[in-house]
């Protein structure tokens, strides 16, 4: 058991106990705390760089964007959507900060809701609509960050927890936010490729000013509503008609090689798994406006069009008839007409089987050829010979 030093609101000095170490990275670990039961310390590994983290740490904790913890309506537990922090750790110096402790068993990684096959394996919920209500969460909680000046330019779907019950966004890693305050800013230190603005390609993430941190994450959040609304498909991924443009997804996002939008393109077209022409007019008009320009949409323009199918009491009429984990749009339910789309293309290519009364077996036993004649004496002098043996 190690002893620390919390310095909360106020400077408020408190002598805090370290027990068991629950979690950690290359950078911190994460401990659990005797006498806050309802909040865990991250601990930095290094003594580089520490009087930097102390510094932003202690502006996160004066310019707290005050993220409302979300309360359920029938059990009344609390559920935090942010290990935002609150305390600094002190031990000869600053050494983390404490901060809410987040249930993990009752969440489970973003990463995991984009495939059907990974949402079986782990038990989670199947229905579009929840991925959109996740989405519109998403949107909410950065709509609030962002007017605190606040970025999340790190933005991927393996950083974000997602509680299981009720859809609401979980942030872990805040102190890798980047902040852009007026008074003084701390830019976030690394960017994802996948999730990666083309213009931001070969730029330093430390060097970002506001508007690049600003385009970053919008880029990114786009990325992942297309993915949570089109079973993890990445909106940079086609399918390639010249070997001149099978770079790869980094490759094709570098050269803003973007086939979603109602266009036909020279380097390839949609992936035929793909429901994007199943979306409102609206929604496609926003990932045609993130894809294709720096002038891309805010989570406040993302979150206006994506509660229009969550917050409605009329939710049975986006239901698809054959499949409650579909969702219709308003154009026809996008994965019923991609299975229809499908079992056409491969009728096309592989034309019914012949039956089984003509095939070739079938064939030479009607006919009583030679040929069959001899394969079946022969295959039951074999048999007789191998009862022999044994």
């Amino acid at each position: 058991m190690s002893f620390f030093e919390r310095i909360g609101n106020g400077n408020r000095k408190e002598k805090i106990y370290l027990t068991e170490r629950i979690a950690g990275g290359g950078a911190a670990d994460i401990f659990k705390i005797k006498t806050f039961s309802d909040e865990v310390a991250k601990i930095y590994k290094s003594n580089q760089d520490l009087q930097l983290y102390e510094k932003k740490v202690r502006m996160m904790i004066d310019f707290n964007p005050s993220l409302p913890d979300f309360v359920d309506p029938l059990s009344k537990k609390i559920y935090p959507l942010a290990a935002w922090p609150r305390a600094l750790i002190i031990k000869r110096g600053f050494k983390g900060f404490t901060m809410p402790k987040i249930n993990l068993n009752e969440s489970t990684t973003m990463q995991r809701l984009l495939q059907s096959s990974m949402r079986r394996h782990h038990g989670l919920n199947q229905a579009l609509w929840y991925r959109i209500a996740v989405a519109r969460n998403l949107c909410a909680l950065i709509s609030t960050l962002n007017k605190m000046h606040y970025y999340i330019i790190d933005l991927k779907p393996l950083n974000l927890q997602v509680y299981k019950k009720n859809g609401n966004i979980v942030l872990l890693d805040c102190d890798g936010i980047s902040m852009m305050n007026k008074s003084q800013g701390f830019a976030g230190t690394q960017v994802t490729p996948d999730y990666t603005a083309p213009e931001n390609f070969g730029e330093k993430a430390a060097n970002f000013d506001e508007i690049k941190c600003q385009r970053q994450e919008r880029f990114a959040l786009a990325v992942i509503i297309f993915q949570l609304l089109n079973n993890g498909l990445h909106p940079f991924a086609f399918l390639v008609k010249n070997r001149k443009y099978a770079g790869g997804v980094l490759e094709n996002i570098k050269n803003r090689r973007y086939v979603y939008d109602r266009n036909k393109h020279k380097w390839g077209s949609p992936n035929p798994q793909s429901i994007h022409e199943s979306f409102t007019d609206e929604l496609r008009d926003l990932f045609d406006s993130a894809f294709m320009s720096i002038d891309r949409p805010s989570p406040h323009d993302w979150f206006v069009e994506l509660d229009k199918f969550v917050a409605t009491k009329n939710k049975s009429r986006f239901k698809c008839k054959n499949n409650p984990n579909h969702f219709n749009f308003g154009k026809g339910c996008g994965e019923c007409t991609k299975y229809h789309s499908n079992q056409i293309q491969l009728n096309k290519i592989n034309p019914p089987l012949l039956q089984n009364a003509d095939t070739l077996i079938f064939l030479l036993i009607k006919n009583r050829t030679p040929s069959f004649l001899f394969t079946l004496v022969t295959v039951f002098i074999g048999f007789l010979l191998l009862i022999g043996i044994n």
